[in-house]
């Protein structure tokens, strides 16, 4: 299902924007906000958790088919610092992480 996901926003651009890395970002962590923000939003926090872990790799895969651009080369570090900040500051987020079936695949 989340897979489809994927492949039906790729059908509408080329490219993974940071207004939909945002979107997905509030769908990974069931932290909603009414503002579309189209630049990059801060930080999470450190007690946000990984609530839908799937759109991690929704949010890969997107990137992985998106042409190499700026604004694409600027969703990536942003989704690898936003990764990194959950994982570091919360073992539940980490053991999410890990358990996922192949996320060596689609992370590195």
């Amino acid at each position: 299902l989340f897979t489809l996901l994927a492949e039906r926003l790729m059908l509408h651009t080329q490219n993974i924007t940071i207004s939909s890395y945002n979107v997905l970002f509030e769908l990974l962590t069931e932290r909603m906000s009414l503002d579309n923000v189209k630049v990059r939003r801060e930080e999470p926090e450190s007690h946000f958790r990984i609530e839908n872990s799937a759109i991690l790799k929704v949010v890969a895969t997107m990137i992985r088919q998106s042409k190499p651009t700026a604004e694409v080369l600027e969703v990536k570090k942003t989704f690898l610092s936003d990764l990194t900040i959950l994982c570091n500051n919360n073992k539940d987020n980490r053991r999410t992480v890990l358990q996922m079936s192949v996320w060596q695949d689609w992370l590195f």
